[in-house]
């Protein structure tokens, strides 16, 4: 009899040692990481906490739900990344101690903080994505390919992108979110995946993709209402 992974086992696959579940991998206590999320590297997996969190040096969590998937490269650029926006430099005079830091520290500690970085269920992250901080992705999202996250303004500060659920990205032009599959898929990715099953009613999602060829779009979305319909009585 087949059996399911174990989310507690670091590498799932056999062979060379590329991907690893985080859940098991990470130990700072301000990065919560969901089961079955991996990140995939063939040069140094392992180092994700070192390597891929970044300018974690406040309170700031980072919050990455259940069955995310992590290409190589994928960054978050924590909080700490900040620059002083309120004077007339953003040089960090602060980070050199001295006397620039006597005269410039009540600048840095009063500064706003971007807030908490937060992924939801069934991410895809592409090559390369770097999350710059205080970004929330909804579930569902797909990220393409060496995409940043947020678009900063011209002399502003980047405003945080939000991701709808499904990948209907929010008002972000810097990134392509995957369009919406049926009006039914917020059931099927949130409710039937990520509401806690057993593991093989996860896995029997991918039947649920979306549309086979040669169906009728209309169709497809009147299915997806009823599915909705049924998850609310629920």
């Amino acid at each position: 009899m087949s059996t399911i992974p174990d989310p507690t086992v670091l590498h799932p696959l056999a062979g060379p040692q590329r991907v690893v579940l985080l859940k098991p991998l990470v130990t700072d206590p301000r990065i919560e990481i969901g089961e079955f999320t991996y990140y995939d590297d063939p040069d140094g997996a392992e180092e994700f906490e070192r390597r891929n969190v970044l300018y974690a040096y406040g309170p700031e969590r980072l919050v990455i739900g259940r069955y995310c998937a992590l290409a190589t490269g994928t960054r978050f650029l924590m909080a700490g990344a900040e620059h002083p926006m309120l004077g007339v430099s953003t040089f960090p005079f602060t980070m050199f101690g001295g006397a620039w830091a006597e005269r410039t520290l009540d600048v840095v500690t009063s500064m706003p903080s971007r807030g908490d970085t937060v992924v939801g269920n069934d991410v895809w992250f592409g090559h390369g994505v770097t999350v710059m901080p205080g970004v929330t992705i909804g579930d569902g999202a797909v990220i393409a390919t060496r995409t940043p996250s947020t678009s900063p303004g011209r002399g502003r500060p980047p405003r945080p992108s939000r991701y709808a659920p499904c990948g209907r990205p929010g008002r972000e032009p810097s990134v392509r979110g995957r369009p919406a599959r049926a009006e039914g898929c917020i059931f099927r990715g949130v409710r039937s995946v990520h509401g806690r099953p057993p593991p093989p009613t996860a896995m029997d999602s991918h039947r649920w993709a979306g549309p086979a060829p040669g169906d009728d779009p209309a169709r497809v979305r009147r299915a997806g209402s009823v599915q909705q319909r049924q998850a609310r009585r629920a």
